[in-house]
């Protein structure tokens, strides 16, 4: 009984470790104000039809008609935008906690390093200008959600609503965060028996049907008005800019008028060249570190079909290169890329998987040779915070502006 008492306590100084951590988080990083690219988004609304990413809009404009507070403004978006950042980094500690009470007492310092290391990299990521207010921030809510729905076992039919609503915010959910929940529930179809198994099964159907077609929907076919609607979407996006006449035009060529921007980033996509492979260089500590990882986890697979079941794990993260390829905001997608392996490598260790748990005890072995090596890479990750936009962090552009002149 003393030992489940002491690791209660344990749970909960951790919990409070990490709120204090966002709350240093939010003093250092807040930069209290919202670019053009995010408030333009708050513009979109089913006013102009079923149009993309007008869900937030449309509630924006429900809200302002039913309260007495002008929500559809900048001020609006601003303190609705702040609120959201605290419910995501509030739900990404329940997680910690929700990890923990499954976690050996004995075996909870390497789980507690992974959870550090998301809380490094996530808690900074949407109080940057460049992220603060992005509509990123409540897919991001939508994808923890769904993880805790699939690691508890508790209303996992919400899956489906939850997916949709996504899609109904930023269609490039698709891309950036479905891809655990999918990975998921197919870990959860192999694992558990049959009678189970169909239920994973159908789940996964009903959510990659429904995220393919909204994406095909929105991205080919929801822009037949455009002309129609755009002056007066670009004018309420002007309204509601911290300047009030700022817009995103990219933006709105894209999503409104269904216009191909490819040639317009060109500048974005040169830089996107020179600081992505300068940013691997500069984090292959940590890539190294995670490449051991999972080589281990892929050694400790019991059988074949078990080795490419971690295998399919590793490739989940595949989804964001079609972003990479075509889109420039490489900030996001590392980003993304770091959230989709460290968190699903933190469900794995609650859910009990034997691979993983026997790839953290050789890496604990190997941790008491190198008693420095956790927390040296843990601090080293903190140089490269927060994630940015285009740009993907304040130390690689500096690096690029110092060798190249622009930035």
């Amino acid at each position: 009984m003393m030992v489940n008492v002491d690791k209660k306590k344990k749970d909960l100084y951790f919990v409070i470790s990490m709120i204090i951590f966002a709350v240093f988080v939010e003093i250092r990083y807040f930069e209290h104000s919202i670019n053009p690219q995010d408030t333009t988004a708050f513009a979109f609304s089913y006013k102009y039809g079923f149009i993309s990413r007008g869900f937030m809009g449309t509630l924006l404009q429900v809200l302002d008609s039913v309260m007495s507070r002008n929500l559809l403004s900048y001020k609006g978006i601003y303190y609705i935008s702040f609120v959201a950042t605290v419910v995501l980094i509030g739900l990404i500690i329940y997680m910690f906690y929700k990890v923990l009470q499954k976690v050996d007492d004995k075996k909870r310092l390497l789980p507690e390093a992974i959870m550090a290391f998301i809380a490094i990299n996530a808690f900074p990521m949407y109080f940057s200008r460049d992220n603060f207010g992005r509509l990123d921030v409540y897919l991001t809510i939508i994808m923890i959600v769904s993880i805790l729905l699939i690691q508890e076992e508790k209303f996992e039919w919400l899956l489906v609503p939850l997916s949709i609503l996504a899609m109904l915010i930023h269609h490039g959910y698709v891309f950036m965060n479905v891809n655990i929940v999918l990975v998921l529930l197919l870990y959860k179809a192999a694992k558990t028996e049959a009678a189970q198994r169909k239920k994973y099964l159908i789940l996964f159907a009903l959510v990659f049907i429904a995220v393919s077609i909204m994406f095909l929907y929105f991205e080919f076919f929801s822009h037949l008005h455009g002309e129609a609607i755009y002056q007066e979407i670009h004018d309420t996006a002007a309204a509601i800019s911290e300047d009030g006449q700022s817009v995103n035009d990219s933006l709105l060529k894209h999503e409104i008028l269904g216009l191909d921007v490819y040639d317009d980033e060109y500048a974005y996509r040169r830089l996107n060249q020179v600081e992505f492979p300068k940013y691997l260089v500069l984090y292959s500590p940590i890539l190294v570190a995670a490449l051991m990882l999972i080589i281990e986890i892929i050694k400790n697979a019991k059988d074949r079909f078990t080795k490419m079941l971690h295998v399919m794990i590793l490739l989940g993260g595949v989804t964001v290169l079609p972003e990479m390829v075509l889109k420039v905001d490489y900030g996001r997608y590392v980003f993304a890329l770091i959230l989709y392996y460290s968190t699903i490598l933190l469900v794995l260790i609650a859910m009990g998987d034997e691979a993983v748990d026997g790839a953290l005890t050789t890496m604990r072995t190997k941790y008491k040779k190198f008693v420095w090596a956790i927390p040296g890479l843990l601090i080293y990750a903190m140089i490269f915070v927060p994630y940015r936009a285009v740009r993907i962090s304040e130390v690689v552009n500096t690096i690029t502006f110092f060798i190249y002149g622009f930035h």
